[in-house]
Parts: structure tokens; C-alpha cells; sequence
């Protein structure tokens, strides 16, 4: 008996605690004030206010650089949910 888990085998306990903590270490130490902060419930004009500045813009394009670069070491694909935008191709088909 005291081999077994005390939490169900499906479960992988903890698992989500600790790719946390290896995701949060590869941030420096104001973003991960800000991830903290918006893991609990902070708002991004509290995180403004808190880091002194007058208005949330900062703070904003801080999140989305956080959000990009979350998605890339945790491989999760596109920047966005939508379709990726793509470069225009400036190539002309040209008739001979």
C-alpha cells in the first residue's frame, strides 16, 4: 500500500506546477513579476501602476512579447491562434 500514489494515476501531479517554474526561468526577473502578477489576477494597468508607470501600454506590449516567446519555447506554433499573417509576395508572374 505505501507504494502507491495517493493522487489518481491519470493524473500527472505536480507536472503543470514544475513546466511552470522551467518556462518561468528563461524570463528576466521584471517579466516574471509580470507573469506572476497576471497568474494572480493583476491587471495590466495594476502591473503599470505598480512598476510606476502612467498608463498600460508598456506593460501591454511587455504581455504580448511574454505570450510570443511562451508559445515558441513551449512549441506551440504560430504567434496567434488565427492564421499566421504572411509577407506579401512581391514577386511578379510575369507573361512571356
Amino acid at each position: 500500500v505505501d507504494d502507491y500514489p495517493a493522487w489518481p494515476a491519470d493524473e500527472q501531479a505536480g507536472y503543470g506546477n514544475v513546466l511552470f517554474r522551467d518556462v518561468l526561468v528563461r524570463f528576466d526577473p521584471r517579466e516574471r513579476r509580470i507573469v506572476l502578477a497576471l497568474r494572480q489576477g493583476e491587471t495590466v494597468s495594476e502591473i503599470a501602476s505598480e512598476e510606476g508607470l502612467r498608463g498600460h501600454s508598456a506593460i501591454s506590449k511587455r504581455v504580448s512579447a511574454i505570450k510570443r516567446r511562451m508559445r515558441r519555447i513551449l512549441g506551440m506554433g504560430p504567434e496567434s491562434a488565427e492564421e499566421p499573417r504572411r509577407k506579401r509576395d512581391r514577386t511578379v508572374d510575369r507573361m512571356d
